[in-house]
């Protein structure tokens, strides 16, 4: 029995490596493998199709210009009438008077404003101070400084009515040329038609004045 137990082979020492592999089913093994193929065809599938890609952006950039398309001609703007240049020139006489006539509105504005509000500080100096205005040199200048402030802004303001009543004038002036520039076509014809109906009348007195003769 003792040799019989001596012959007896001793079972092999398996590394760390062995055992895992040893404890996976071949199955498993298997489908590991068919995954992993299968993430590196998919990776190629992905680097193949950047490459196309890049290929053509390249391919793209690099076409020769005569492949583009060609830009379109600009489209010509028809012709303008004969009365068109004169008429914005004046429009735009005419909105430049009207931006000054504003302007001047808002100047006097602001004059009388200025002019009112000194003759009320001038009011109330006078009422609260007017006996002490000889002796009190300050006051005395304050009440100077007001006078000529006031003087001035009556002087400016009545400039500035006169100015007023001239922007408005050539305002009107400039309405009424806008409107014949506008209606030029209408009195041109109205003057034909009238020239035409004077020479018609001539030609009837004259053959009247033939056949009394």
């Amino acid at each position: 029995m003792g040799s019989c137990s001596s012959s007896l082979p001793s079972p092999p020492v398996l590394t760390k490596k062995q055992q895992h592999t040893s404890t996976i089913e071949p199955g498993a093994a298997n489908g590991r493998k068919r995954k992993s193929s299968a993430i590196g065809e998919e990776s190629v599938s992905v680097a193949r199709r950047e490459q196309e890609v890049i290929h053509q952006v390249k391919r793209v950039k690099l076409a020769p210009r005569r492949h583009q398309l060609p830009t379109p001609p600009p489209t010509p703007s028809p012709p303008s009438p004969a009365w068109y240049a004169p008429l914005t020139r004046l429009l735009s006489e005419l909105a430049s008077r009207q931006e000054s006539l504003v302007e001047t509105e808002v100047c006097l504005r602001e004059l009388f404003n200025k002019c009112q509000q000194r003759t009320d500080k001038l009011a109330s100096l006078q009422s609260y101070h007017g006996a002490h205005l000889k002796s009190n040199t300050t006051l005395r200048k304050e009440a100077k400084r007001l006078n000529r402030e006031i003087r001035w802004c009556q002087h400016e303001i009545k400039k500035g009515m006169k100015w007023r009543v001239q922007v408005i004038a050539s305002i009107d002036r400039a309405e009424r040329r806008v409107r014949i520039e506008e209606n030029r076509d209408l009195v041109e014809q109205l003057d034909a038609e009238c020239r035409v109906l004077w020479r018609s009348i001539m030609t009837e007195r004259r053959n009247w004045l033939n056949e009394l003769d």
